[in-house]
């Protein structure tokens, strides 16, 4: 992600039942080799998680063929292979919900058996019933719940909990949802594919609300733990959505400047300090492809960044004798851009965009302007003719400088001092 993003506490809560539940469940099939509705309710009832709803839950499996069908086919596995196979993927997901370290298996493989695959279609049978209109029943959660929790329900969460983000967290390119008649639409990602690894279809930590582009056209059903070089990763090698600050705030991107004003290409995101993200870069790249995307749609962004300066700047008199003053403007605006991030398409490419046109455009024509004659930059020319028409049009008078704080100017200089140090 390039945004960080937080786990609203009730889909935790909510989805860590549900967890809980499935798990139990196939524990319960994996004890027996019969299953019914009777004996369903007294194992349920067992469990303090769930005791005094045992009826309802299971009268709602059984009430359903698509839910109990899969769970008695995966009681007809061998009792030993169930329940180790039971025991991994309990682990697996608990380990998950705190703090997960080491390997996550696949467990759906090409060889599996029918009961290995039945169990993993009775896990991803409750994602389509948390997506479905009526929702997950109030009764299977711990606390009391009037009604369902449903999709809708999930995403006005994330969206409560997210409310300064409006932009895709994992592309910062276009929005991730809209809504219509109270209704939010978006796309929830399977951050680990759900077909991969089926015990972790509901788990809380791994259903992200991202764009279209990011989730059915870009990512598909690629694993994160998959290494380039078809090792598996542990979980401590990638990136994990919820669990740690955004790689745009732990970044920046490498820009080499165009000749005109908007032509750059990007190159990679490297680590802003001396922490090892190399790995987690590497599969963020691989699984999302950024920042490829951002150097594709250079044609886009960099008209939008000349936009950006040209408003900023408007009645602001370009000359050589003020181009000190113009770095001072420049950093302002690298400064909102930067509070933009999440809000703004594409203000994480803006942002260094417009940092490395300062250090290396405007900053060295100031300099030379401060010790000798010689020509001011083509940028600064570039800047100034625009702003000069936009004051004939409008009859507006040059103004001077605007006073900036020094907590935005020391933010934008350490940005700008990133760049600089790379060098």
């Amino acid at each position: 992600m390039i945004h960080q993003v937080f786990l609203p506490e009730i889909t935790r809560k909510r989805l860590t039942d549900v967890v809980a539940l499935q798990l139990l469940l196939l524990t319960y099939a994996g004890t027996r080799d019969s299953l019914n509705e009777a004996s369903c309710t007294t194992y349920l009832d067992r469990c303090a998680r769930f005791r005094g709803r045992g009826t309802q839950i299971a009268a709602w499996i059984w009430r359903a063929p698509r839910r109990y069908k899969p769970l008695e086919k995966f009681a007809q596995g061998p009792a030993a292979h169930k329940l180790g196979w039971c025991k991994h993927i309990t682990q697996e997901a608990l380990a998950f919900l705190q703090h997960p370290i080491g390997h996550i298996n696949t467990h759906v493989r090409r060889t599996a058996s029918p009961w290995e695959r039945a169990g993993a279609d009775f896990l991803r049978r409750f994602y389509v019933d948390l997506c479905s209109p009526a929702g997950l029943p109030g009764y299977i959660f711990c606390e009391p719940v009037t009604g369902s929790f449903g999709r809708q329900d999930l995403l006005a969460a994330f969206k409560e909990a997210n409310h300064h983000l409006h932009i895709c967290a994992v592309c910062d390119e276009t929005g991730y949802q809209t809504m219509l008649d109270g209704h939010i639409y978006a796309e929830l990602d399977h951050y680990l594919p759900e077909s991969m690894y089926p015990h972790l279809a509901c788990h809380p930590f791994n259903l992200i609300p991202i764009c279209h582009y990011c989730n059915a056209m870009i990512k598909g059903k690629a694993n994160p733990l998959q290494g380039s070089s078809r090792n598996r990763l542990s979980v401590e090698n990638i990136f994990l959505p919820y669990r740690e600050p955004g790689l745009g705030s732990r970044t920046y991107l490498h820009v080499r400047l165009g000749a005109p004003l908007t032509e750059a290409e990007f190159g990679e995101l490297r680590p802003r300090e001396e922490i090892n993200l190399s790995s987690r870069l590497d599969g963020f790249r691989r699984v999302y492809k950024i920042p490829d995307r951002w150097g594709q749609r250079v044609d886009q962004i960099g008209p939008q960044l000349l936009k950006r300066i040209r408003e900023f700047l408007r009645g602001f008199a370009v000359t050589a004798l003020n181009a000190r003053s113009l770095v001072n403007e420049l950093d302002d605006l690298l400064y909102s851009i930067h509070q933009d991030q999440g809000s703004e398409p594409f203000a994480c490419a803006k942002m260094w965009w417009l940092a490395a046109l300062i250090n290396d455009e405007v900053e060295p024509a100031t300099r030379r302007r401060q010790h000798a004659s010689g020509p001011i930059s083509p940028l600064l020319e570039e800047i100034g003719a625009m702003l000069r028409l936009d004051r004939r049009a409008s009859g507006h008078r040059p103004r001077g400088p605007v006073h900036m704080s020094s907590a935005r100017l020391e933010t934008a200089r350490h940005l700008r001092s990133l760049l600089r140090s790379a060098g």
